[in-house]
């Protein structure tokens, strides 16, 4: 199915595949924010300073709920059954 544009419909595995690229870019920020941290002064990370607030802020967005570890798994399986490498998983018995 077309979306109104006439290219392919946005679904659910190209949101997951777009939400899978935030988190790699969100993990690839905390560590370059980690490593500052680690080679910055000790003072730099007083409160109030940039690098704390950076470094505080990163560990917040990174220890969500959401994050990119806790849902990898449903991700690849979404992915793989959709281009076909594995079957769908049997539906849950109600």
């Amino acid at each position: 199915m077309l979306a109104v544009s006439g290219k392919e419909a946005f679904d659910e595995t190209k949101a997951e595949l777009m939400d899978g690229m935030y988190h790699t870019a969100e993990n690839m920020v905390y560590e370059a924010i980690e490593s500052l941290a680690r080679s910055s002064s000790s003072s730099a990370l007083r409160k109030g300073q940039k690098m704390q607030r950076y470094f505080r802020d990163i560990l917040t967005l990174t220890s969500r709920g959401d994050f990119f570890e806790f849902r990898a798994a449903n991700l690849a399986q979404n992915y793989l059954v959709k281009e076909g490498y594995v079957a769908a998983p049997a539906a849950a018995a109600t």
